[in-house]
Protein backbone atom coordinates (compact mmCIF):
# COMPACT_ATOMS: atom_id res chain seq x y z
CA UNK A 1 0.00 0.00 0.00
CA UNK A 2 1.21 3.31 -0.92
CA UNK A 3 1.99 5.66 2.04
CA UNK A 4 1.09 9.38 2.00
CA UNK A 5 4.54 10.51 1.05
CA UNK A 6 4.97 8.32 -1.97
CA UNK A 7 5.15 9.88 -5.59
CA UNK A 8 3.15 7.90 -8.23
CA UNK A 9 5.13 8.89 -10.84
CA UNK A 10 6.28 5.63 -12.54
CA UNK A 11 9.87 5.64 -14.26
CA UNK A 12 10.40 3.39 -17.62
CA UNK A 13 8.29 2.29 -19.86
CA UNK A 14 6.53 -1.09 -20.61
CA UNK A 15 7.25 -3.39 -23.39
CA UNK A 16 4.06 -3.39 -24.52
CA UNK A 17 4.62 0.72 -24.97
CA UNK A 18 7.95 -0.21 -26.52
CA UNK A 19 6.10 -2.59 -29.27
CA UNK A 20 3.45 -0.10 -29.88
CA UNK A 21 5.62 2.82 -30.83
CA UNK A 22 7.89 0.43 -32.75
CA UNK A 23 4.66 -0.68 -34.71
CA UNK A 24 3.16 3.19 -35.26
CA UNK A 25 7.04 4.40 -36.60
CA UNK A 26 6.82 1.00 -38.94
CA UNK A 27 3.37 1.99 -40.21
CA UNK A 28 5.20 5.66 -40.68
CA UNK A 29 7.87 4.19 -42.91
CA UNK A 30 5.71 1.94 -44.73
CA UNK A 31 3.90 5.08 -45.43
CA UNK A 32 6.23 7.77 -46.09
CA UNK A 33 9.05 5.29 -47.99
CA UNK A 34 7.35 4.61 -51.14
CA UNK A 35 6.08 7.64 -51.43
CA UNK A 36 9.53 9.32 -51.40
CA UNK A 37 10.39 6.38 -54.03
CA UNK A 38 7.50 7.24 -56.20
CA UNK A 39 8.56 11.07 -55.79
CA UNK A 40 11.87 9.76 -56.58
CA UNK A 41 10.93 8.34 -60.11
CA UNK A 42 8.44 10.89 -60.80
CA UNK A 43 11.57 13.30 -60.97
CA UNK A 44 13.82 11.26 -62.72
CA UNK A 45 11.02 10.34 -65.28
CA UNK A 46 10.97 14.11 -65.71
CA UNK A 47 14.50 14.66 -66.34
CA UNK A 48 14.63 11.61 -68.72
CA UNK A 49 11.64 13.19 -70.74
CA UNK A 50 13.18 16.93 -70.61
CA UNK A 51 16.04 14.96 -72.07
CA UNK A 52 14.06 13.63 -75.01
CA UNK A 53 12.65 17.13 -75.87
CA UNK A 54 16.41 18.96 -75.72
CA UNK A 55 17.49 15.91 -78.36
CA UNK A 56 14.51 17.23 -80.75
CA UNK A 57 15.19 21.04 -79.96
CA UNK A 58 18.91 20.06 -81.33
CA UNK A 59 17.48 17.96 -84.54
CA UNK A 60 15.24 21.60 -85.41
CA UNK A 61 17.98 23.51 -84.81
CA UNK A 62 20.13 21.44 -87.45
CA UNK A 63 16.88 21.74 -89.61
CA UNK A 64 16.66 25.12 -89.12
CA UNK A 65 20.80 25.84 -90.28
CA UNK A 66 20.48 22.94 -93.32
CA UNK A 67 17.40 22.88 -94.29
CA UNK A 68 16.11 19.31 -93.19
CA UNK A 69 16.73 16.79 -90.86
CA UNK A 70 19.78 14.48 -90.19
CA UNK A 71 20.30 11.42 -89.26
CA UNK A 72 21.75 7.98 -89.90
CA UNK A 73 20.29 4.71 -89.72
CA UNK A 74 17.85 6.18 -87.27
CA UNK A 75 20.55 7.55 -84.82
CA UNK A 76 19.47 10.79 -83.28
CA UNK A 77 22.70 11.84 -82.50
CA UNK A 78 24.20 12.11 -85.79
CA UNK A 79 25.01 16.14 -86.59
CA UNK A 80 23.54 17.62 -83.53
CA UNK A 81 25.88 17.08 -81.09
CA UNK A 82 26.97 20.49 -81.22
CA UNK A 83 23.38 21.75 -80.22
CA UNK A 84 23.28 19.41 -76.94
CA UNK A 85 24.20 21.17 -73.32
CA UNK A 86 26.31 18.32 -71.58
CA UNK A 87 27.63 20.90 -68.75
CA UNK A 88 25.46 18.61 -66.54
CA UNK A 89 27.36 15.88 -67.30
CA UNK A 90 28.40 13.77 -64.53
CA UNK A 91 31.16 11.30 -65.55
CA UNK A 92 31.85 9.26 -62.15
CA UNK A 93 28.08 8.15 -62.22
CA UNK A 94 28.07 7.43 -65.85
CA UNK A 95 24.77 9.45 -66.12
CA UNK A 96 24.76 11.73 -69.16
CA UNK A 97 22.11 14.56 -70.55
CA UNK A 98 21.69 12.12 -73.63
CA UNK A 99 20.73 9.02 -70.77
CA UNK A 100 17.55 8.22 -68.61
CA UNK A 101 18.84 8.39 -64.93
CA UNK A 102 16.18 5.78 -64.36
CA UNK A 103 18.26 3.63 -66.37
CA UNK A 104 21.57 4.93 -65.27
CA UNK A 105 24.95 3.02 -66.01
CA UNK A 106 25.86 1.98 -62.53
CA UNK A 107 26.75 -1.61 -62.92
CA UNK A 108 29.31 -3.60 -65.19
CA UNK A 109 26.16 -5.58 -66.06
CA UNK A 110 24.84 -2.41 -68.55
CA UNK A 111 26.46 -0.88 -71.50
CA UNK A 112 24.84 2.28 -73.54
CA UNK A 113 25.39 2.18 -76.78
CA UNK A 114 26.70 5.34 -78.38
CA UNK A 115 26.30 6.81 -74.37
CA UNK A 116 23.00 7.12 -75.30
CA UNK A 117 19.17 6.22 -73.87
CA UNK A 118 17.32 7.55 -76.98
CA UNK A 119 16.82 5.97 -80.43
CA UNK A 120 15.72 7.07 -83.55
CA UNK A 121 11.74 5.71 -85.07
CA UNK A 122 11.98 3.35 -88.01
CA UNK A 123 8.83 2.69 -88.49
CA UNK A 124 6.97 -0.51 -88.67
CA UNK A 125 9.49 -1.74 -91.90
CA UNK A 126 12.88 -2.04 -92.56
CA UNK A 127 13.67 -1.06 -96.20
CA UNK A 128 16.97 0.48 -97.91
CA UNK A 129 15.88 3.84 -97.20
CA UNK A 130 14.30 5.10 -93.79
CA UNK A 131 12.26 8.08 -93.04
CA UNK A 132 10.62 9.49 -90.03
CA UNK A 133 7.55 7.32 -91.24
CA UNK A 134 6.67 7.62 -94.64
CA UNK A 135 3.89 4.89 -94.35
CA UNK A 136 6.00 2.19 -93.88
CA UNK A 137 9.60 3.23 -92.41
CA UNK A 138 10.47 5.19 -89.88
CA UNK A 139 13.77 7.12 -88.06
CA UNK A 140 15.44 9.11 -90.52
CA UNK A 141 16.50 8.51 -93.81
CA UNK A 142 18.87 9.10 -97.18
CA UNK A 143 16.95 10.83 -100.00
CA UNK A 144 16.68 8.87 -102.90
CA UNK A 145 19.76 10.94 -105.28
CA UNK A 146 22.41 9.01 -102.56
CA UNK A 147 24.41 9.01 -99.18
CA UNK A 148 25.96 12.45 -99.67
CA UNK A 149 22.80 14.36 -100.09
CA UNK A 150 20.05 14.79 -97.27
CA UNK A 151 17.07 13.13 -95.93
CA UNK A 152 13.92 14.74 -94.84
CA UNK A 153 12.02 18.24 -94.11
CA UNK A 154 9.47 19.16 -91.41
CA UNK A 155 6.73 19.34 -95.16
CA UNK A 156 7.56 15.89 -95.71
CA UNK A 157 6.05 14.64 -92.59
CA UNK A 158 2.44 14.74 -93.75
CA UNK A 159 0.20 13.49 -91.18
CA UNK A 160 1.63 15.97 -89.26
CA UNK A 161 4.42 16.63 -86.31
CA UNK A 162 2.62 15.97 -83.43
CA UNK A 163 1.49 13.00 -84.48
CA UNK A 164 4.53 11.41 -85.74
CA UNK A 165 7.14 9.66 -83.43
CA UNK A 166 10.69 10.60 -83.96
CA UNK A 167 12.47 9.29 -81.16
CA UNK A 168 11.84 6.81 -77.67
CA UNK A 169 13.60 5.16 -75.20
CA UNK A 170 15.43 2.06 -75.30
CA UNK A 171 17.49 -0.21 -72.25
CA UNK A 172 20.77 -0.66 -72.19
CA UNK A 173 21.99 -3.05 -73.14
CA UNK A 174 24.14 -6.06 -71.24
CA UNK A 175 27.89 -5.73 -71.23
CA UNK A 176 28.44 -8.95 -72.44
CA UNK A 177 25.27 -9.25 -74.94
CA UNK A 178 28.29 -10.27 -77.87
CA UNK A 179 29.42 -13.09 -75.97
CA UNK A 180 27.84 -16.92 -75.87
CA UNK A 181 26.83 -16.93 -72.43
CA UNK A 182 23.78 -18.75 -70.89
CA UNK A 183 21.07 -16.18 -71.14
CA UNK A 184 18.98 -18.28 -68.29
CA UNK A 185 21.20 -17.08 -66.02
CA UNK A 186 20.34 -13.68 -67.13
CA UNK A 187 16.36 -13.19 -66.71
CA UNK A 188 16.35 -9.98 -65.52
CA UNK A 189 18.34 -9.34 -68.77
CA UNK A 190 15.86 -10.56 -70.88
CA UNK A 191 14.03 -7.25 -71.72
CA UNK A 192 17.31 -5.56 -72.98
CA UNK A 193 17.60 -8.09 -75.66
CA UNK A 194 16.09 -9.32 -79.14
CA UNK A 195 14.79 -12.94 -77.95
CA UNK A 196 14.36 -15.92 -80.16
CA UNK A 197 11.11 -16.80 -82.76
CA UNK A 198 11.10 -19.56 -84.51
CA UNK A 199 7.96 -18.87 -87.25
CA UNK A 200 8.66 -16.15 -89.63
CA UNK A 201 5.80 -13.62 -90.56
CA UNK A 202 5.81 -10.98 -93.33
CA UNK A 203 1.90 -10.09 -91.83
CA UNK A 204 2.56 -7.24 -88.68
CA UNK A 205 -0.44 -8.33 -86.79
CA UNK A 206 0.90 -11.95 -86.83
CA UNK A 207 4.48 -11.05 -86.49
CA UNK A 208 3.61 -9.08 -82.90
CA UNK A 209 1.36 -12.02 -81.87
CA UNK A 210 4.63 -14.55 -82.42
CA UNK A 211 6.94 -12.12 -81.11
CA UNK A 212 4.16 -11.20 -77.83
CA UNK A 213 3.40 -14.89 -76.81
CA UNK A 214 5.81 -17.47 -78.19
CA UNK A 215 9.22 -15.57 -78.00
CA UNK A 216 11.88 -17.95 -76.59
CA UNK A 217 14.54 -17.04 -74.69
CA UNK A 218 17.66 -14.63 -75.82
CA UNK A 219 19.66 -14.63 -79.14
CA UNK A 220 23.11 -15.96 -78.22
CA UNK A 221 24.54 -12.55 -79.83
CA UNK A 222 22.49 -9.32 -79.56
CA UNK A 223 22.24 -6.80 -82.74
CA UNK A 224 23.64 -3.53 -81.88
CA UNK A 225 21.38 -0.88 -83.32
CA UNK A 226 20.35 3.13 -82.80
CA UNK A 227 17.15 2.50 -83.64
CA UNK A 228 13.82 1.24 -82.66
CA UNK A 229 10.73 0.53 -84.67
CA UNK A 230 6.98 0.35 -84.25
CA UNK A 231 6.06 -3.22 -84.69
CA UNK A 232 5.23 -3.74 -80.94
CA UNK A 233 4.53 -0.77 -78.10
CA UNK A 234 6.81 0.23 -75.48
CA UNK A 235 8.13 -2.48 -72.83
CA UNK A 236 6.96 -5.38 -75.24
CA UNK A 237 9.16 -7.82 -76.45
CA UNK A 238 11.76 -7.34 -79.18
CA UNK A 239 12.60 -10.55 -81.44
CA UNK A 240 14.17 -12.34 -84.42
CA UNK A 241 11.03 -12.74 -86.20
CA UNK A 242 12.05 -16.54 -87.18
CA UNK A 243 15.21 -18.54 -87.26
CA UNK A 244 17.96 -17.90 -88.69
CA UNK A 245 17.88 -14.37 -87.56
CA UNK A 246 18.43 -11.85 -90.58
CA UNK A 247 18.69 -8.06 -89.41
CA UNK A 248 17.80 -7.32 -92.86
CA UNK A 249 14.66 -8.50 -92.75
CA UNK A 250 11.58 -6.86 -90.59
CA UNK A 251 11.68 -7.42 -87.06
CA UNK A 252 10.44 -6.22 -83.95
CA UNK A 253 12.92 -3.94 -82.13
CA UNK A 254 10.63 -2.14 -79.38
CA UNK A 255 11.00 1.41 -77.67
CA UNK A 256 11.61 0.10 -73.73
CA UNK A 257 12.01 1.79 -70.07
CA UNK A 258 12.35 0.93 -66.66
CA UNK A 259 9.24 3.57 -66.14
CA UNK A 260 6.27 2.16 -64.91
CA UNK A 261 3.79 1.21 -67.60
CA UNK A 262 5.19 2.73 -70.28
CA UNK A 263 8.23 5.09 -72.30
CA UNK A 264 8.88 8.66 -72.71
CA UNK A 265 8.40 9.13 -76.82
CA UNK A 266 9.39 12.24 -78.73
CA UNK A 267 7.09 13.60 -81.42
CA UNK A 268 8.90 15.57 -84.74
CA UNK A 269 7.07 18.56 -83.13
CA UNK A 270 9.75 18.20 -79.98
CA UNK A 271 6.84 17.91 -77.63
CA UNK A 272 7.26 15.01 -75.38
CA UNK A 273 5.15 12.16 -74.04
CA UNK A 274 4.76 9.33 -71.71
CA UNK A 275 3.02 6.29 -73.68
CA UNK A 276 1.62 3.37 -72.28
CA UNK A 277 2.46 -0.15 -72.99
CA UNK A 278 -0.93 -0.71 -73.44
CA UNK A 279 -1.54 1.43 -75.91
CA UNK A 280 -3.55 -0.08 -78.69
CA UNK A 281 -1.22 -1.35 -81.70
CA UNK A 282 -3.11 0.56 -84.26
CA UNK A 283 -2.53 3.47 -82.86
CA UNK A 284 1.08 2.81 -82.51
CA UNK A 285 1.90 1.97 -85.71
CA UNK A 286 -0.04 5.21 -86.65
CA UNK A 287 2.28 7.26 -84.28
CA UNK A 288 5.30 5.50 -86.53
CA UNK A 289 4.61 6.67 -89.86
CA UNK A 290 4.87 9.95 -91.17
CA UNK A 291 2.76 9.92 -94.53
CA UNK A 292 0.30 7.33 -93.93
CA UNK A 293 -2.61 8.88 -93.71
CA UNK A 294 -4.55 7.91 -90.60
CA UNK A 295 -6.44 10.16 -88.17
Amino acid sequence: MQSPGESSYRSGVTVVEILTAAGIISLILALIVPAIQKAREEARRAHCLSNLHHVMLAQHQYHELHGCFPGVEGDVFVNVTVFIDYSEADPAKKIWPTMCPTDALNTDELQRSLLTSYHGNRGIHLEEASGIGDGFTGGYRWSEDGPDTIFITQADILDGLSNTSAASERLALPAFHSRDVDWNDYPHLWGRLILLTDEHHEDLQEMADECDYRAGKPRVTQLMTSYYNHVLPPNHNSCTNGRPFNPNMIYPLTASSLHQGGANVAMADCSVRFVSEQINRQVWWAMGTRNGGEP
